[in-house]
């Protein structure tokens, strides 16, 4: 493994460890820093009481209810985001894509899940014609409004509908972390949406070996 990547690799699990990551909203762009009431970020992480992260239970693209411990065995690279998302969504679903192809044959063991924080629109319906654009092998997820809530709540995800003069066509900000939880079920990795491919593929390999 390039020295690089191993030291980028340290750095971010020193920074997740430490809860100093910086939130990223759909367009990219810096957001709030982390503050004590609501950062979406590991804060005083301590790997025994697990602060963030966990399981939920949400509907699947083929109407099925899913939960999160269902993968257990297989590493879960896990993104919230929606489908109306103009730019940091589709392209974050690319680069799942291209890593879980570079990863040859253990490609099978690492599962993309996309939880919507957009349930108003976001349909079991919509959800699989949207994920069937990208080679990801994407399971998508969404529920009711209360559902999608909990869900966020454990990944610290902050979202927030913008101001729009129509109903159905509006944005909606949010952080956009993705998330690398391990084979038993446990969160080892938060990366900002712009991660190099190498490092995001890495720290699957670590965990897929593991």
């Amino acid at each position: 493994m390039p020295s690089l990547v191993r030291s980028l690799l340290r750095l971010c699990t020193a920074l997740t460890a430490a809860g100093i990551l910086i939130a990223l909203n759909s367009r990219g762009a810096a957001a709030a820093a982390p503050t004590e009431e609501h950062a979406p970020v590991l804060a005083d992480y301590d790997v025994a009481r697990l602060t963030l992260g966990g399981d939920f239970a949400l509907t699947n693209q083929d109407g099925r209810r899913t939960q999160l411990k269902q993968f257990r065995g297989r590493v879960v690279v896990l993104f919230f985001g929606y489908t109306y998302c103009p730019d940091i969504c589709p392209v974050t679903l690319v680069k799942i894509a291209r890593v879980r192809k570079g990863l040859g044959r253990q490609a099978r063991k690492l599962q993309p899940v996309y939880v919507t924080i957009d349930p108003a629109r976001d349909t079991p319906a919509r959800l699989k014609a949207y994920l069937e654009n990208f080679d990801a092998g994407a399971v998508g997820l969404t529920g009711t409004p209360a559902e999608i809530a909990m869900a966020t709540r454990l990944y610290r995800v902050r979202y927030e509908r913008e101001e729009s003069k129509s109903a159905t066509d509006y944005l909606v900000s949010h952080t956009a972390y993705v998330y690398l939880v391990d084979r038993r079920g446990k969160l080892r990795y938060v990366f900002p949406p712009d991660v190099d491919d190498e490092l995001l593929a890495e720290a699957a390999r670590r965990l897929l070996n593991d």
